[in-house]
């Protein structure tokens, strides 16, 4: 690295730190390596242990905005979105982890003394806000990805050591923003660490099974189209679930591979009696699961239904609904134990059980 380089990133260093010791942190950890002006990469770019940068590139832009760049790709690495993008569309990825990202960065002032063209250049949208990047992901099948993406997510190198490395970054980096007072960015990387480690299929695995004393925890075999399953000898006690899915619309997209992770886990678990159920306002089943490729209704959304006939019959172990949870809720809390499945787009928050989103 020529000396230029060196010195305008130490200087975009210490104004990090003095804007922020959360991200201080995080853009510590980057190893910088410049390329040349003909390099593929015209601008950053970042393998999940290198930071690549363009000096022509980063020595056109201002200095509020190098400081923007960097905190930007420490954030992809601290994110995992390197090693997190598996078998997706990789621009698409690309795009939703930046507009993931960029929102943080808004929130935390890194856009208020960027030119004009620069913010205008930024992926930005709000209706993105709180969303993870596998939730837009989902959001962006079918649309046009934007020509003005910078393309700097690479293949990961070493991604087992990086991923190591940035989890002690992340620590530190969020121990570092309590100490100081918290941040929304820090909020906002808690928050976003939990997303991501949460595998969908994991809990729903764990919500068809009668022994689960944590959701979250799942031993680890992968089965068919990426079901985890567990080897346990069949159990004669039967477990009977109710599930509901929201046809009102939006669980449209998930429906298919969330209703086919369902009846994969079904033919594994032969103790497993699972009645259907259709709803929108109004409710019909139950059904037997056969008669998934078969959804009925498609107007507003209430829960009340649904609801009401689990408590009134009494039979079920565990009722999971697979909703956006935009809809009317009981005034009461059901005494069975309650699963929802949210898809892309759902609201954040459930007034009982147990939620978990349906993205990747």
């Amino acid at each position: 690295m020529d000396d230029d380089l060196r010195r305008d990133l130490t200087a975009c260093k210490l104004r990090t730190r003095s804007r922020s010791p959360f991200f201080s942190v995080l853009v510590s950890y980057l190893k910088v390596v410049q390329v040349s002006d003909n390099s593929q990469i015209d601008t950053a770019a970042v393998d999940g242990k290198h930071l690549f940068i363009n000096k022509k590139f980063w020595l056109g832009i201002r200095p509020p905005e190098r400081d923007f760049v960097l905190s930007h790709e420490a954030m992809h690495c601290a994110l995992g979105h390197v090693w997190r993008v598996g078998s997706r569309h990789k621009l698409r990825w690309n795009v939703a982890a930046d507009f993931v990202i960029n929102l943080m960065l808004e929130k935390a002032g890194f856009l208020a003394n960027c030119s004009q063209k620069f913010k205008e250049d930024m992926l930005l949208d709000h209706k993105y806000a709180g969303k993870t990047t596998e939730e837009v992901y989902e959001m962006l099948e079918g649309c046009v990805l934007p020509i003005n993406s910078w393309a700097d997510l690479l293949e990961a190198v070493g991604p087992a050591e990086a991923k190591k490395t940035w989890d002690q970054a992340k620590a530190r980096a969020v121990a570092i923003d309590k100490e100081y007072g918290t941040t929304t960015a820090g909020r906002m990387l808690s928050g976003a660490l939990e997303d991501t480690e949460q595998d969908w299929r994991a809990v729903i695995w764990r919500a068809l099974s009668r022994d689960q004393s944590d959701f979250e925890e799942w031993d680890g075999r992968l089965v068919g189209d990426e079901i985890y399953v567990e080897a346990l000898e069949p159990q004669i006690e039967k477990m009977r679930i109710a599930l509901c899915v929201d046809t009102s619309g939006s669980t449209g997209p998930v429906m298919p591979k969330f209703l086919g992770i369902v009846k994969q886990i079904a033919s594994f678990r032969k103790e497993l009696e699972v009645d259907l159920f259709w709803a929108d306002w109004e409710m019909v089943g139950p059904l037997p699961l056969s008669e998934m490729a078969n959804p009925q209704g498609g107007g507003g959304t209430s829960f009340v239904p649904f609801f009401d006939y689990v408590e009134k019959d009494g039979k079920y172990d565990r009722a999971v609904y697979l909703t956006d949870l935009y809809g009317e809720f009981p005034k009461y809390v059901p005494r069975t134990e309650t699963i929802w499945a949210v898809s892309p787009g759902g609201a954040p928050e459930v007034p009982f059980g147990k939620y978990v989103k349906i993205v990747g």
